[in-house]
């Protein structure tokens, strides 16, 4: 089996991590952008994939610079 790290953020990579869940394949982490703030409030909006992610028990990272 691989480990594999995923990276992705928009609604059409959502699919893609649930198909990898479903295989043998250990998922370690996920990458995806920071949670970005909704114009004037306070409160932030997750990317679909860190949405389904957490929905998965898969740890989920989201650097500000991959560097």
């Amino acid at each position: 089996t691989l480990k594999i790290i995923f990276m992705g953020t928009p609604e059409f990579a959502v699919p893609i991590l649930k198909t990898i869940k479903k295989t043998e394949h250990k998922l370690i982490s996920v990458y995806t952008q920071p949670a970005k703030k909704k114009i004037k409030r306070t409160e932030e909006i997750a990317s679909p994939v860190q949405l389904c992610a957490e929905q998965l028990n898969i740890p989920v990272r989201s650097p500000y610079n991959l560097n």
